[in-house]
């Protein structure tokens, strides 16, 4: 069973705290909706240790290093917005729930912030890891084949920053700018596990 995130973004204005809609970062948006919510749910462990050190480290590899982390879980805001109080009061999930302000998610060194990942692979693949490059995920399917038992397997290492480590998560945050102030945008989030 693994572990997965349910981020909504709330904007403030003129003091008052509302649930944004417009579009949905992970689906086709539909041709005659007029709304979409502005949501992100993908499992991705490493950006889940980097917004809250939930799942750190973020397991997958042989990875012993923690990653830096925003803050810890912080439970819901006091203000939590009409929308989503609503949508949450009835979910029975709430060890892990949090929020960020998209100011402090945004000052954040993603780029700054390195991480060194390492695993076991087949000496015949070692090479995609010379001089620490990024992870070759287009060689994925070969180095997914490959037993993590064998006894000829070696350990290969790979540099990445925290940005290239949230993948997708980066273009949310670009979208995300277009709503206002940083300061006045929140990212509510709990995960599910």
């Amino acid at each position: 069973m693994g572990t997965d995130i349910s981020m909504y973004v709330e904007i403030e204005s003129r003091g008052t705290i509302h649930r944004a809609p417009t579009w949905h970062l992970l689906t086709e948006l539909d041709e005659n909706s007029q709304e979409h919510e502005i949501y992100y749910g993908r499992r991705n462990y490493r950006l889940f240790a980097i917004l809250a050190d939930m799942r750190n480290p973020p397991g997958g590899t042989m990875d012993s290093q923690l990653f830096d982390f925003i803050d810890s879980i912080r439970g819901f805001p006091q203000d939590l917005s009409p929308e989503l109080y609503d949508l949450t009061r009835s979910l029975d999930l709430y060890s892990s729930r949090s929020w960020l302000l998209l100011a402090e998610v945004l000052e954040f060194d993603w780029d700054g912030k390195v991480m060194v990942h390492e695993d076991w692979v087949n000496p015949a693949l070692a090479h995609l890891f010379e001089q620490s490059k990024p992870y070759p995920f287009d060689k994925l399917p070969q180095l997914m084949n490959y037993d993590p038992y064998a006894e000829d397997g070696v350990i290969v290492r790979w540099t990445e920053t925290y940005a290239e480590s949230a993948e997708d998560f980066m273009v949310f945050l670009d979208k995300l700018k277009q709503y206002g102030k940083p300061s006045q945008i929140r990212l509510v989030f709990w995960f599910d596990h």
